[in-house]
């Protein structure tokens, strides 16, 4: 596949083609700066400090630049003023497709391009324009985007009043915090190809970029769906032309299937000890404007037992089986069966070959202490006992990192309380602490 641009090509449908042919330009006329003001639907103002157009690339149409305000005058009048420096510069004026005006004159550095009376002369196409509300939106999205692609250009939209600045900044890192605040990155290095994901705390439209232009790609919109993945900006850079050349679909898999926590995680402050355990601790983090105190081993216990509830979990496969001298009926094995734990019966023996993978690491007695459990039991199995049980397990060699436990935790249904309604999480109210100083 090809990719194909969703910028203006050569045909001028909307106000929205106009605008982002006109900032295209001045990005490659290597501007640091570009101000755009529009009024309504049928006024355009892009204003650069970029390189300016020389005389004779206007009168004989020696540049895709000048030829790109040729045709926007085919459907409109552009006047345009571009300078060299202060004293150094002129002014000319394009409509119908023809020079109609051209004088020297003093203007600044940079170019600036006036685009009034969109369509004057094709009423059908001026009348099939989308509500005004809906191009707006499309304008603010193009600024956004060219925003999101050239971070070392500060950007500046003037739309009916309402004014949105992207300042100048050094990173690409640097522009997506300013616009969205907190996200993860994820990078793919090939020897064909870069790729990076930012996964974003705040809700937004995914965007896939390819080489500084915005595409859509279903084939890597549902790569992404597979793995969870929501709220994504991803940058593609590559000196090739299509995907296929490059592999990318194959890569991107297999890199997805081996960093699976892609989604934004809330930074961890810090970890306190708690004096009654080494092993027990409190996670203090930040989440909006609360401090959050986190019982650590609460929280995993809760997260694995929401993961055997619910069957979130696969199969792991012992490296070597355990084989207990103990009799269980049935129904017990065909439960425990049925959350992965699964028990070959001998004769006065059980054995065990696999386990939910939510168990990092287990031991024999560890084992032998969930099936004595099944074995005690006086009434019909309790299916709560056991897995509360494994969740134990799981708590005991469990390996999260603090920053993986925090957003599992809080994207549970009431975190605050365990399953017996013991605490795990407290509120510190930060305004109340402002308000104590």
């Amino acid at each position: 596949m090809i990719i194909k641009k969703l910028f203006l090509e050569n045909t001028i449908n909307k106000p929205s083609d106009i605008l982002s042919e006109l900032v295209r330009s001045a990005i490659d006329a290597k501007s640091e700066e570009i101000i755009i003001q529009i009024d309504g639907l049928e006024f355009i103002e892009v204003r650069d400090n970029g390189e300016s157009i020389k005389k004779e690339e206007v009168l004989n149409l020696s540049s895709s630049r000048v030829k790109m305000l040729y045709s926007i005058s085919n459907i409109s009048k552009v006047h345009i003023k571009s300078g060299y420096n202060e004293m150094v510069g002129y002014e000319f004026i394009l409509e119908s497709g023809k020079l109609v005006d051209f004088r020297n004159t003093y203007v600044n550095k940079g170019t600036t391009v006036i685009v009034r009376n969109l369509f004057f002369n094709l009423p059908n196409r001026k009348s099939s324009l989308l509500s005004s509300d809906f191009e707006f939106q499309k304008i603010k999205d193009i600024i956004l985007n060219y925003s999101l692609l050239f971070q070392n250009i500060a950007f500046n939209l003037k739309i009916n009043g309402e004014v949105y600045n992207f300042e100048k900044v050094i990173s690409r890192e640097e522009r997506i915090e300013k616009i969205f605040g907190n996200f993860q990155k994820k990078v793919l290095k090939t020897s064909k190809f870069n790729l990076e994901i930012y996964t974003l705390e705040k809700k937004f439209e995914n965007r896939i970029f390819f080489n500084s232009n915005l595409i859509k790609d279903e084939k890597i919109s549902k790569i992404l769906a597979k793995f969870q993945v929501d709220n994504y900006l991803v940058f593609i850079s590559t000196q090739y032309s299509a995907l296929e050349e490059i592999d990318l679909y194959k890569e991107l898999q297999k890199f997805l299937s081996s960093n699976k926590q892609v989604k934004i995680l809330p930074k961890v402050i810090y970890s306190v000890e708690n004096s009654k355990s080494d092993k027990n601790n409190f996670l203090i983090t930040i989440s909006k404007n609360k401090i959050l105190i986190i019982h650590r081993d609460r929280a995993l216990y809760r997260i694995y037992l929401q993961k055997l509830k619910n069957r979130q979990f696969t199969t792991k496969s012992l490296p070597l089986p355990y084989t207990f001298k103990q009799k269980l009926d049935d129904e017990t094995i065909k439960v425990m069966k049925l959350y992965s734990i699964n028990v070959i019966k001998g004769k006065g023996t059980i054995t065990i070959t696999t386990v939910p993978d939510i168990i990092e690491n287990i031991n024999y007695e560890d084992l032998g202490k969930i099936l004595e459990k099944m074995k005690m039991r006086e009434h019909l199995f309790e299916v709560d006992e056991f897995l509360n049980e494994v969740a134990n397990v799981a708590v005991k060699y469990s390996q999260l990192e603090d920053n993986e436990i925090i957003p599992m935790l809080l994207s549970l249904k009431n975190p605050e309380f365990d399953e017996s309604n013991r605490r795990i999480i407290y509120e510190i109210d930060l305004d109340e602490i402002r308000n104590k100083f």
